[in-house]
Formats: C-alpha cells, sequence, structure tokens
C-alpha cells in the first residue's frame, strides 16, 4: 500500500516551521470511516504518529487532500514537540504566555467561565431576558440562568448578508452589560492574534518608538489592545 506526502503547512495550520506529514494507508477503523493514518515527520526527520484519546490513531477521510487536525490532538502534539511554555503560546495561540495569562486574568475578574459561537441561533423567548444593548451588529444583549450559579449571555450578529453567528458566554455570576462587552473583546482579541493580524510589539506610528510588548502600555484592557490596533505608543 502506498503512502502520501504532502506539505504540512497546506493543511494543518498552528504547527511548528519545518514539519511534514505522510499519510499511512496501512488501517481502517473498525466502522470503516478513516483509512488513513497521520504521521507527523520532524525537521530532524524523527516520525510521530497522531493519537488522540485511549491512543487511538488518528486518520481522516479516503481523501487524502481532507485530512485535517483536530484542534486538541494538534494541542498535545505541540506541547510534547515543543513543550508547554512560550513556544506552544505562540503556536497555538498566536501570542505568548505573558498575553495568555493576562487575558486568563481578565476572564477570572469576569468570573468568565466559558465561551463560544455558533450558528444555531435562539430565539431568546423561552426563559431569555433582555439585559439591554451591547452595541453589537443585530441584536441586544440575552440572559439566561444555566442553573443557580451560572448564567448565559447571548447575542447575535451578522457579518456578511446571508450569515447570522449567535456568540454565548457563560458566567458565574450575573453578568452585566460591560461583562459581555469585555468579553466579546477577548473573544475578538484571541481571534485576531490566532489569525496572525496583530504581533504583540509594534513600533509606534507618530514618534517610531518600539513598543516591546502591547500589555507594557497604560490602562485597562480595551486601552491597551486599541493601543496595539492603532500602533500608537501614547508618545
Amino acid at each position: 500500500m502506498s503512502n502520501s506526502n504532502q506539505n504540512v503547512n497546506s493543511i494543518f495550520t498552528g504547527l511548528p516551521p519545518g514539519y511534514t506529514y505522510r499519510l499511512d494507508k496501512t488501517f481502517t477503523y473498525s466502522d470503516g470511516y478513516a483509512s488513513y493514518r497521520v504521521i507527523l515527520i520532524t525537521p530532524e526527520g524523527k516520525e510521530v504518529p497522531l493519537v488522540g484519546e485511549n491512543d487511538r490513531p488518528m486518520g481522516f477521510a479516503n481523501d487524502p487532500g481532507n485530512v485535517y487536525l483536530l484542534g486538541d490532538v494538534r494541542d498535545t502534539l505541540i506541547k510534547k514537540e515543543i513543550g508547554s511554555g512560550e513556544a506552544y503560546y505562540y503556536h497555538v495561540h498566536g501570542y505568548g504566555e505573558r498575553t495568555g495569562k493576562y487575558l486568563n486574568s481578565c476572564k477570572e475578574y469576569l468570573l468568565l467561565s466559558d465561551m463560544s459561537v455558533t450558528e444555531d441561533l435562539s430565539d431568546f423567548n423561552d426563559g431569555w431576558t433582555k439585559l439591554g444593548s451591547g452595541g453589537f451588529d443585530t441584536s441586544d444583549i440575552y440572559i439566561k440562568p444555566e442553573d443557580p450559579f451560572h448564567y448565559i449571555a447571548a447575542f447575535q450578529v451578522r457579518p456578511d448578508i446571508d450569515a447570522f453567528y449567535e456568540y454565548r458566554y457563560t458566567f458565574n455570576k450575573r453578568p452585566t452589560i460591560d461583562n459581555v462587552i469585555t468579553a466579546q473583546l477577548i473573544s475578538d482579541i484571541q481571534t485576531d492574534f490566532r489569525l496572525g493580524k496583530y504581533t504583540e510589539s509594534y513600533f509606534c506610528w507618530e514618534c517610531g518608538r518600539k513598543v516591546e510588548h502591547w500589555l507594557d502600555q497604560n490602562g485597562g484592557l480595551k486601552e491597551k489592545w486599541d493601543c496595539l490596533k492603532e500602533k500608537y505608543c501614547g508618545c
């Protein structure tokens, strides 16, 4: 049986540069779903079979062009290959450990326990209460008690003419409008870093001074983030 080789960066995202992989068609799952085992090849030539829960080999689809890597397996692999410190943060999140710890501290301050986005839209009728407007695209913010200790806050946006998404945030308290707005800001920051839109250091557009780290700026989360987006040091 033949093996298929492709560049890892053409399909897998968030992996260290220089890695490749081969698709080993030497097995099938008992349910017949997958037929390719994915084997990562490190820059040194070491082969690392990808495994999931219970060390089950990871392989997807019968078409090598459709192979992808699940996030939890990718994270496990990166931790195994490059450790769980700064390099791991950059490869998985697009930012370093300092930024990760800061954003986590913001979540803890808000008592924010979960963030998600879905195309499964709520009608905001059964059990939902209108919290108010957060200045988002298409809907107000609504909240709903999940249990005596958790509240879900949700709102909907329309990024395109035929696309609607619902953002949901779980808090360990009844959130305020400002809490939800800050939660959305954290989500936006994580997304923008992951997509490579920004880096943690930048040069001020006005005076040319290099800001070594965006968290060195004065102010809270929004003020620091605004400076990074505008590439402004405050002069």
